[in-house]
């Protein structure tokens, strides 16, 4: 069954449409203040999801001090999706969302580097190859044509 593929599609389709409120909501207010917005909305919502259900007591047993590459790879995690939100509306805000859309849409070339290099992970092939051939060559075309569009 394809449902990691519906399920990727729908997420992809969510993303396009916070990219296109980013964009408004930047006319107003900062990167750091809609990232600060998002995370109390989403920790308010995270926590009574998990008062009600219980499953936070899960989540303290699983970080304990017996896990400490865990918590630092959660922390290092969390610092990260910080920096990449800002840098993406920073670029949203210097340019627009489509285009920085697009240009964000290599992240899976960095996927492939970074599933190599930490968890020695062989995830492409010739067709994967030529995919990201295809990949760079549109990032090169949307740099090259873009001060067209953002005049």
């Amino acid at each position: 069954m394809l449902a990691w593929f519906w399920l990727a599609i729908s997420a992809s389709a969510l993303w396009g449409l916070t990219y296109v409120a980013s964009q408004y909501i930047l006319k107003s207010l900062s990167p750091l203040h809609i990232l600060w917005l998002s995370s109390l909305v989403i920790f308010v919502g995270l926590g009574l999801f998990f008062l009600i259900t219980g499953h936070g007591k899960s989540l303290f047993a699983k970080l304990n001090l017996q896990h400490p590459k865990l918590i630092f790879t959660v922390i290092a995690y969390a610092m990260l999706y910080f920096l990449a939100s800002v840098l993406i509306l920073k670029s949203i805000n210097f340019g627009n969302a489509s285009l920085a859309a697009l240009v964000e849409s290599a992240y899976p070339l960095f996927t492939l580097i970074f599933a190599y290099v930490f968890l020695k992970q062989v995830q492409f092939n010739w067709g994967i190859l030529l995919g990201c051939g295809f990949l760079l060559t549109g990032l090169i075309l949307i740099q090259v044509f873009s001060s067209s569009v953002l005049k």
